[in-house]
């Protein structure tokens, strides 16, 4: 197969050079037409050789104390890649084809309990957790590990992982605590709910068994208030200016109404309105200079979404972590 193309391709480079120089050979009409249709010939021949001539892939695999090789080969079966709109080889499609179809040696899934088995997360003393950045490596490094078309495959396994319970999914490694648990905000971990494969951090995201998960915080109390940006209808507001502590009501006193505000008087200034996403982005210019004539001002917000809940995925990752980069939420 190997003379055969290089015989083909020879031709060919001929035939381009002799074409280059068609004036000076003085090529008639005829002989313009047979070195195309030539060229044609030489062209389909080479093709044909190129499809042939990888029929089979050898993958590495461990043996008995050493490497060994095993072969795919394509054998009788036909693949369906062949030429592109080009009419060139499809020389990697062809050989994808063979490994992820006709005899499956690279895979597009994996089960996230392989996972857990394949890393031995837990076992025999071993962490209860396991950076995702550790088990791109492994697929990707050890032999006798499933082969994955690409890093792809494993974030999509997390995710179904994470979803069914399987294991919790961190975006950063937290520290291990001398009780099993590892030590961050429940809050922070996705475990048991949908999460969406590409919100998965191969690179700094992290892996936890379930035992090993920091444990729920008890309900009930005040609760805490809400720690993101998100409007609802624009429907007014409400201004409140005090003269500052000590000046509320007394114990069994009623409280009495809020006064109208003073401008230029002393004292805290309490500012209250609901508004979607358009009117907050204009209105934050006000609070910013609200901002510079206190020094510096406290936002508590307040989201309410009557018709469906809040996506716990998109609220960590475009809220709250964002707020605690700039250093205006803890940890």
């Amino acid at each position: 197969r190997i003379q055969g193309l290089r015989r083909a391709v020879r031709y060919l480079l001929a035939i381009q050079r002799v074409r280059e120089r068609s004036r000076q050979h003085n090529l008639t009409a005829a002989q313009g037409a047979q070195l195309k249709e030539r060229e044609a010939t030489e062209r389909d021949a080479a093709e044909s050789a190129l499809l042939g001539l990888y029929a089979t892939v050898l993958l590495p695999e461990p043996g008995a104390g050493a490497l060994s090789l095993e072969t795919v080969a394509m054998g009788g079966r036909p693949l369906r890649n062949t030429l592109d709109a080009g009419k060139r080889a499809l020389i990697h499609q062809r050989l994808m084809e063979l490994l992820e179809e006709v005899q499956r040696r690279v895979f597009d899934t994996v089960a996230p309990g392989k996972i857990i088995e394949l890393f031995r997360i837990g076992e025999g003393g071993a962490a209860p957790g396991v950076p995702t950045a550790a088990v791109v490596a492994g697929f990707f490094s050890f032999l006798g590990f499933p082969r994955l078309r690409s890093t792809g495959v494993v974030r999509a396994a997390v995710a179904r992982g994470v979803e069914t319970g399987l294991f919790g999914y961190a975006t950063a490694a937290p520290p291990l605590g001398d009780d099993g648990r590892y030590r961050l905000d429940r809050s922070r971990v996705f475990f048991e709910r949908p999460v969406s494969a590409d919100e998965i951090d191969l690179d700094s995201g992290f892996l936890i068994l379930p035992r090993a998960l920091p444990a729920v915080a008890a309900t009930g109390g005040a609760p805490a208030p809400a720690q993101t940006l998100q409007g609802i209808a624009a429907t007014g507001g409400e201004v409140r200016q005090t003269t500052g502590p000590g000046t509320g009501p007394g114990p069994g006193d009623d409280p009495p109404p809020d006064p109208p505000p003073v401008p230029g008087a002393a004292g805290d200034v309490a500012i209250s309105f609901t508004a979607r996403s358009d009117k907050l982005y204009e209105a934050w210019q006000a609070l910013a200079n609200l901002a510079d004539l206190a020094g510096q001002i406290t936002i508590s917000a307040t989201a309410a979404n009557p018709a469906a809940p809040l996506d716990p995925a998109k609220l960590e990752h475009n809220v709250l972590e964002p707020l605690r980069e700039l250093g205006l939420l803890d940890d």
